[in-house]
Parts: structure tokens; sequence; C-alpha cells
């Protein structure tokens, strides 16, 4: 009986495959998402511009649990330059393009990114938000606050590193080409290199604490820098957050000026069960005590998580009294 019952063990054992680990598989994905707008100009019952303003095509592929890339194609209207039309239209760029890593090693999730890669505190700022639809950051519309000077590219060529501590807290640094995603395979590097630094704490569940650096060699006589820090809140309903940054330029003499964001993008679908929005921005600079600032906000309804739609006024007005009033209905669609 006991040499049966070993025989029959045996065999069962025999007809049961061994539980082998399962090979991680490749993953992949595609979306898109649109920017439309209808702006009037209400000082101009006739200035009114129907616009595409950007459309992005996003392709992701991971291999495994650490490694992946990302190609994103960013589709914008260029207006006419030199006063010649021809150079008016839609150019097709790279917008994001890299190898990305990311390791865990408990408790702190690294992320390595090279190629063209998202600016560490643009990116932070747009997730934040969640308004880049609306209009860039002023981090990257800087031109409309401070007397046209552009501070920083939503994008560039370089490498980034990232830890994230326990999910509470985010360091980041980054060293990148210098001059925005839209000049990286220029034949001749104008600028010099840009270095980034960014911490982001989460003391509470929603709560975000951020300070932020970047510092860019113009050339061999010239650098800028930014610097600051902000508060934000972000959940399901509430977006909002307030920044202050500080910016510096040095030629042989020095400039430095600074401006204030702050944003409110708020969902009252769980409080008054509609997907009603109530959108805001609001941005003020002084910079070589020439002052400007920009005010916007209006109602929206988010249809579904593809479609989302406002309704919104923006003032624009500077120290020499002039202001720009502009009404737009801007649409985002996501596919």
């Amino acid at each position: 009986m006991i040499m049966v019952a070993g025989f029959t063990s045996l065999v069962l054992a025999q007809d049961v495959p061994a539980e082998k680990k399962e090979d991680k598989k490749e993953t992949s994905s595609f979306s898109g998402v649109i920017f439309m707008e209808y702006m009037q100009d209400l000082a101009d019952d006739h200035a009114g511009v129907f616009a595409v303003n950007r459309v992005y095509l996003d392709w992701k592929k991971g291999f495994g649990d650490i490694f992946s890339v990302r190609v994103t194609t960013d589709a914008l209207y260029e207006k006419p330059s030199g006063g010649n039309p021809d150079n008016e239209g839609y150019e097709l760029l790279i917008k994001y393009a890299y190898l990305q890593a990311a390791p865990e090693i408990d408790p702190v999730k690294f992320k390595i990114q090279a190629g063209v890669i998202p600016t560490p505190t643009i990116a932070l700022m747009n997730n934040l938000s969640g308004l880049r639809w609306i209009g860039n950051t002023y981090l990257g519309n800087s031109k409309v606050i401070l007397q046209d000077y552009t501070i920083d590219s939503s994008a560039d060529l370089g490498v980034t590193v990232s830890a994230e501590v326990m999910k509470m807290v985010t360091i980041s640094g980054a060293v990148v080409k210098g001059e925005g995603y839209k000049k990286v395979q220029a034949e001749s590097m104008v600028y010099g290199p840009s270095y980034y630094g960014l911490v982001s704490v989460k003391p509470l569940e929603n709560i975000y604490i951020n300070g932020f650096f970047r510092y860019n060699e113009i050339d061999s006589a010239t650098t800028m820098m930014y610097y600051g820090g902000g508060l934000a809140w972000k959940d399901s309903m509430i977006k909002t957050g307030l920044n202050f940054v500080g910016v510096s330029y040095s030629n042989g003499t020095d400039t430095s000026g600074y401006f204030l964001e702050a944003w409110l993008n708020v969902n009252l679908d769980s409080l008054v069960g509609m997907p009603v929005l109530c959108i805001g921005k609001a941005g003020y600079g002084n910079f070589e005590d020439a002052k400007q600032g920009i005010f916007g906000f209006g109602p929206g309804w988010q249809f579904n998580k593809y479609v989302q739609t406002v309704l919104y006024y923006e003032l624009t007005y500077d120290d020499s009294a002039a202001e720009d009033h502009n009404l737009y209905v801007k649409v985002e669609a996501k596919f």
C-alpha cells in the first residue's frame, strides 16, 4: 500500500507542471491631444480668430519593469515672421524623445531620462494645475509678463535624474542643452548648458511644497537664472497653487525682477452632480521696474474624460495703462 501510494503521488506530481515565473511583456500605448480655441478681441468686433493651437501625438513603449521609451510630436502654428506670409503655417517638431530607466530600491523610486526630455519645473507645474490646455505656465510663457524675456522651455535635449522617497519627497536634477526643444537640431550651440534643481515635498496627501531653480550659461559673458518656490493643492476636485519666481540676468550689468503666478482649476461634479468647471489663472511681473500682468477666468464643462471646454475672459495690462481684453472659447480633445 505504501508503494502504491508513493507511486500515485509521483505520477500526480509529474502531471502538474511546475509554476513558471511569467516574463514581463512589452507594453505599448498611443494617444493624442488637440488644443483648439476661438478668440474674440473685445475692442474689435471684427477680430475673431479660430485656431488649432497644438496637436500632440504621444507613443510610449515599456520593456519590462525598468526601461521604456517615449516619443511625442508637437504640431504648432507659426505666425508670419519678417513680414513674409510664406513663413505662416504649422510646424511639426519632436517634443519628447527619450529613453527612461525607473529602478526601485525600496523606499526610493529612481527615474532617469535621456534625450529630448521634459524640463523639471514646467512639467511639475503643468501636472499640478491641469491647465496646459488653457495656456503655458508663466515659466514657459514668461514673455507676457517679463518684458518679452523668455526664461525656460518645456522640453530640451539632455539628461534628468530624480528620486522619490516614500512618496513624500522628490528631488530632481537635470542638465540640458539650454536652447529648448525647438532648436535641439541646430547646427551650432548658441547657448551654453542649463542646470536645473527641484525639490517637491508632500507633507500631507494633497499638499505640495516646491522649490526650484534654473541656471543658464547663455554665452561666455551672459548668464540667466530663475529661482523660486510655491505651494499647491491637488485632488480630484480642486487644483490650486501659487508660485513666486525671481529672475536675474548678468552680462556685465545685472538686471533682475520677479513674478507671481497663481491658478485655480475646480471640477464641481462630486459636489453638484454636474461636471461644471471653474477656471482661473493670474500672473504679475516686475522686471527692470516695468510691470505687466495677466488675469483670466471663466466657467467650463467637462463632457467626459476626453473632451472639456471653457468660456474664458482674459485681461492683459502693463504700467503704461495699455490693456487687452479678449474672450476665448477653449477646447481640449483627447484620444
